[in-house]
């Protein structure tokens, strides 16, 4: 049970089943979800006549998935996902003003999921990938979901005869293609794929964990949503202490 201060008291849930099969799993899903709007959605203002409108309906979903999950031993272990969904009262940009969609027409999506993951007893690594369909009612994608993702996630442990023990955490993530809203012209454009790396350095020194991360290792310039810079490369020193 969700109640917003402008949408009211909307309820939601999820219905799962799952079966074993030997060193498998397989499962089924009926999910009954919402979106409330942003609050930029609801109450923003910019000096092109835009305003906000606080009479928005929250965005409702209903979505099925499939998915299996396969163990081949103790080490590695195969996941996949398929999902088809559909939303109405969809909130979209019209005349200078978010509005929700009155013609009936829900909007459609549909994806799949996957991902390897393997593991020991130094290094744990994670592959995955997903290819999404949003579509609008006209047939054209949606903004701000791009077709494909990809990436990596890797924890791995190392030994040095002169510092020992170190850990290192690696994360790529390739994001892929898209549309969005030019921030000052309102019209859509195609935004490029990026591909984003951040690396840790962890040392546990007795009660003092030190680390040193990097965060978008490339140096991309890049904005998301358009409009709003992200962060190039940057790298922070630090500790934890435990007590």
């Amino acid at each position: 049970v969700d109640k917003h201060k402008i949408t009211g008291k909307n309820d939601s849930f999820k219905v799962n089943f799952e079966q074993s099969f030997g060193i498998s799993n397989l499962g089924l899903t009926y999910m009954n979800g919402l979106r409330n709007p942003t609050l930029y959605e609801l109450f923003g203002t910019d000096n092109y006549g835009y305003s906000g409108n606080k009479n928005l309906k929250p965005e409702k979903s209903n979505t099925y998935e499939i998915y299996s999950n396969t163990r081949l031993n103790q080490n590695l272990e195969i996941s996949l996902r398929a999902f088809k969904s559909n939303i109405k009262d969809n909130i979209e940009y019209i005349s200078n003003k978010y509005k929700n969609d009155t013609d009936n027409v829900d909007l459609n999506q549909s994806g799949i999921k996957n991902s390897i993951k393997f593991k020991n007893e130094k290094t744990n690594i994670s592959l995955f990938s997903s290819l999404l369909s949003s579509k609008k009612e006209n047939g054209s994608d949606t903004l701000r979901r791009p077709r494909k993702n990809y990436g990596v996630n890797l924890n791995t442990k190392f030994s040095n005869i002169y510092v020992g023990d170190f850990f290192l955490n690696l994360n790529y993530n390739h994001y892929g293609k898209h549309f969005d809203t030019h921030s000052t012209t309102f019209s859509t454009i195609k935004i490029d794929n990026v591909d984003l790396i951040n690396v840790t350095l962890n040392k546990k020194i007795k009660n003092n964990n030190y680390f040193v991360k990097i965060s978008n290792l490339l140096n991309e310039k890049y904005q998301k949503p358009h409009g709003y810079n992200q962060e190039r490369r940057m790298i922070n020193f630090g500790y934890k202490f435990n007590y």
